[in-house]
């Protein structure tokens, strides 16, 4: 019997319990008959052909187990119990799906931000795994990620067996206007290296991208490039887009192309409007040594590692140093020129893109969801403590399944049901907790001129993070009470012996007192946090 069969006759158990009955007479009458014509009396015939069948139930339940997917029909007479029984208790019901609602929103929301700003790898880009950025490590501990484009085209001839190097200008808003009109909008520009969306594995969505043919003479390519999600807010998503032409700095550039859905930008929490080459910047920008205004990021080739890589960089960063050094009009101190020689360059994995954003907010966030973590550890105790509080008044009930054959298992499967239906409502509530308090709090991240971008809305990873949450927390919250329920013995549970009282409330103190723990643990980290995230 096929195992689709199984699946659609559970939705009509009924039916087939009934057919079984029907089955079994048909075949007991049939006997009975049989056993008549043989010249037994009707009563000592039903005797013989009952005894030859057995019993009635017996027989009925291995139909049902050969017809009917066993565990599965359990699993679904369990979760219409457990639908009743949280009907019966609206108020329990409603403060346990509360509860789990707002610990599990708020454990959502975190693992949002941080998995947008820290774990995701860039959507879209080709092979984000072997993206870098180069870093030169300061005396403080910090570290510059800011070049000149004199010493870009010297690191990029360098490293160019090892790696495809390219410049991305740090993204700013730019005061523009369309098609030669009067009126103003801002948008946010970004400049980078034409070749740059070949390494990144990007095509165009309509028209083309910048291209290394972009910045072969400075300010003889005025293109620009827009990011999806600005064409369609600015312009409806409108193909005619191309040929027209936006002006900002005085300078007019042609509207060449717009970038795949998805990709706002290298800057994580930063969406990029529109792209323009490099190489129309200003001339002093493009000469000028001492101007470190961009990034430099690459892409290591097959074979290459990281460190591999850094050996050519750091050669031909020394010796643009060494060179500059002679420009210097002011001599350096010994000190200070001692420093300047050390410095070297590192390779950064650039596989979820640099971001100023995550270096300022990566601390608070995972204080964040720290406290959260803490947050749901108190919800979890409470509802065990309630949970417990109820089994107390189930003993009778769970006496009499255990009395009638229920085993051990079935009633913590039976509990864990209960406790995870009431978890389903809650990660339901938690998802559009999630959805709003994920985008305010990324509206706190930012400061008064301009609001981070990240998008937090629900994808895949974030349904498989609330799935595991979901689990952890109906164990977390549901195994004592469910063992507890399950070691009820029927003899003793009509008993009232105050010995048995007090060996119940064991777990219950235990309970409790980790609950107020972690309050005072709660209060004390979200003072922190809260002091760390107004600083």
């Amino acid at each position: 019997m096929s195992l689709l069969t199984r699946l659609q006759r559970l939705l009509r158990a009924d039916q087939v319990t009934r057919d079984l009955d029907e089955e079994l007479r048909f075949h007991l009458e049939e006997r009975t008959d049989s056993l008549i014509a043989q010249g037994h009396s009707p009563a000592e015939a039903r005797r013989l052909a009952e005894r030859h069948f057995g019993s009635a139930l017996r027989v009925r339940d291995e139909g049902r187990d050969i017809k009917l997917i066993p565990w599965l029909e359990s699993l679904g007479l369990d979760l219409r119990y457990a639908v009743r029984l949280a009907r019966q208790s609206p108020v329990f019901t409603l403060t346990a799906i509360l509860s789990l609602a707002l610990a599990m929103g708020a454990n959502t929301a975190g693992f949002s931000l941080i998995d947008n700003l820290i774990l995701k790898p860039l959507p879209v880009v080709r092979d984000p795994q072997s993206l870098v950025y180069m870093t030169v490590p300061e005396d403080s501990g910090d570290f510059n990620d800011s070049f000149s484009y004199p010493l870009f085209e010297q690191l990029r001839a360098a490293a160019r067996p090892q790696l495809d190097l390219f410049a991305v200008a740090y993204p700013g808003s730019q005061n523009i206007s369309y098609d030669g009109g009067s009126t103003e909008e801002k948008a946010r520009h970004q400049r980078i290296s034409g070749h740059a969306f070949a390494v990144l594995g990007l095509k165009a969505w309509l028209g083309r991208t910048l291209t290394a043919h972009d910045d072969q003479e400075p300010g003889k390519s005025p293109f620009a490039v827009l990011s999806h999600a600005y064409w369609q807010r600015r312009f409806g998503a409108d193909p005619k887009v191309l040929g027209r032409s936006l002006v900002f700095d005085d300078q007019r550039y042609e509207i060449v192309g717009v970038l795949p859905p998805g990709f706002t930008g290298l800057e994580r929490g930063v969406a990029t409007d529109f792209f323009t080459p490099m190489k129309m910047h200003r001339p002093q920008a493009l000469t000028n040594p001492g101007w470190a205004w961009f990034r430099i990021l690459g892409r290591l080739r097959p074979g290459v590692n990281a460190t591999e890589a850094r050996q050519p960089l750091s050669a031909a960063y020394a010796h643009f140093r060494r060179e500059r050094m002679k420009t210097f009009t002011n001599p350096l101190q010994p000190d200070q020129l001692e420093r300047y020689r050390k410095q070297t360059v590192e390779l950064r994995s650039a596989a979820n893109g640099p971001s100023l954003l995550r270096e300022q907010s990566e601390r608070p966030l995972y204080i964040l969801a720290s406290v959260a973590g803490l947050i749901l550890l108190i919800a979890c105790a409470n509802l065990a403590n309630l949970l417990l509080a109820r089994a107390a008044s189930r003993e009778r009930e769970m006496a009499l399944r255990t009395s009638i054959g229920a085993g051990r298992g079935r009633l913590i499967q039976q509990v864990l049901i209960e406790s995870g239906l009431l978890t389903f409502a809650g990660s339901l509530l938690a998802a559009m907790f999630a959805l709003w308090a994920a985008p305010a709090l990324v509206h706190l991240m930012g400061n008064s001129s301009s609001s981070p971008y990240l998008d937090t809305s629900i994808d895949g990873r974030l349904i498989a993070f609330l799935t595991l949450l979901s689990l952890v927390t109906t164990l977390l919250f549901a195994l004592i009470p469910a063992w507890r329920a399950s070691s009820i013995k029927p003899g003793e549970s009509l008993k009232q012996a105050s010995a048995k009282h007090s060996a119940r409330s064991g777990p219950a103190r235990l309970l409790i007192a980790a609950q107020v723990a972690f309050c005072f643990l709660v209060l004390f980290c979200a003072g922190l946090f809260l002091a760390t995230f107004r600083n």
